[in-house]
């Protein structure tokens, strides 16, 4: 299932759900419109506290991002064929 995250005006990510693993939920991202600081592939973490936290890949222990508080998931996400 994809979910869109919203980040700023004109700014979003579209991601798939992987899993959870130690209270937080995982999503991979499949596209990145207008954040140079994510890139498709990277896994955004979201954690018990409401935040989304980018990472390189699922096994990276140092952040590359965190997206501002202000964000938000929308439900789910389907592609116009």
């Amino acid at each position: 299932m994809s979910y869109r995250i919203t980040v700023g005006q004109n700014q979003w990510l579209i991601t798939e759900y992987v899993g959870a693993r130690g209270g937080t939920t995982m999503y991979q991202v499949t596209e990145s419109h207008r954040l140079p600081q994510i890139k498709v592939g990277d896994m955004i973490h979201f954690t018990r506290k409401g935040m989304f936290i980018a990472y390189s890949n699922a096994d990276a222990l140092r952040p590359t991002y965190r997206l501002p508080s202000h964000s938000q998931m929308e439900g789910w996400y389907y592609e116009e064929e």
